[in-house]
């Protein structure tokens, strides 16, 4: 798997949701989390409407997007059937709790001389600074994300996967490159732009337990003892 010409894994690079951070993939899951009725739920997603979701989407987690404008603007994509103080929970209700014994995991990583872990994510301050610590009444504290070395987050990296960008800028921030890089995501076309960098990348189903598939990988790549 790692190739006798391959240097030596240095850093191991995490996505968050789907692979760190349990998510609620559906919206009426994300409702019920939030504490918030579900109204037509089928017209939620209508695509008039979709295409603006997702840019306001993209902009949030590039820092170009305010919370309290993102709120108010996802408010106003439902016609007003849900306010912003009530798209601003349903929002953050999409994460829940880590993914069992990743935390366990990273502290194993942790404990190996020469390797720094880390997360590569396309995220934002909504879930982000509670993950981290800050007060929240819908989002827990990552025990995962805060035992990382380091934290790669779109919204302060002003790019998003799968763009190369915000690769690069990882790159220079943590001082590794290429096959120096092992990185788990749970988006193919997130994985492919990896390897495209030469990176050891590798896909997680974020529909089965993680840990187990990111055990197997670490030991296929040399960094965990079979």
């Amino acid at each position: 798997m790692t190739g006798v010409d391959r240097p030596a894994v240095r850093v191991v690079c995490f996505d968050l949701g789907g692979v760190v951070v349990q998510l609620n993939f559906t919206f009426e899951g994300a409702c019920e989390t939030a504490g918030v009725p579900v109204r037509e739920s089928g017209r939620v997603d209508d695509p008039q409407h979709h295409e603006v979701r997702w840019r306001l989407y993209d902009a949030h987690q590039r820092g170009d997007l305010p919370c309290n404008d993102m709120w108010a603007l996802l408010s106003l994509t439902t016609a007003g059937r849900y306010t912003p103080e009530e798209m601003s929970r349903i929002f953050r209700a999409v994460v829940l709790d880590d993914h069992p014994g990743v935390a366990e995991l990273i502290d194993e990583l942790n404990a190996i001389d020469g390797i720094t872990t880390a997360c590569l994510s396309n995220t934002n301050a909504a879930h982000m600074d509670p993950l981290l610590g800050g007060h929240c009444e819908i989002i827990n504290p990552s025990p995962a994300i805060a035992r990382m070395h380091h934290h790669g987050v779109s919204h302060r990296m002003a790019a998003a996967k799968p763009g190369t960008t915000i690769y690069r800028r990882f790159e220079r921030d943590i001082r590794a490159a290429g096959a120096e890089i092992l990185f788990f995501d749970d988006r193919m076309e997130n994985v492919l732009t990896a390897r495209s960098l030469n990176w050891r990348a590798e896909w997680i189903d974020h529909d089965q337990p993680t840990v187990p598939q990111l055990r197997n990988w670490l030991q296929r790549h040399g960094v965990l003892k079979s």
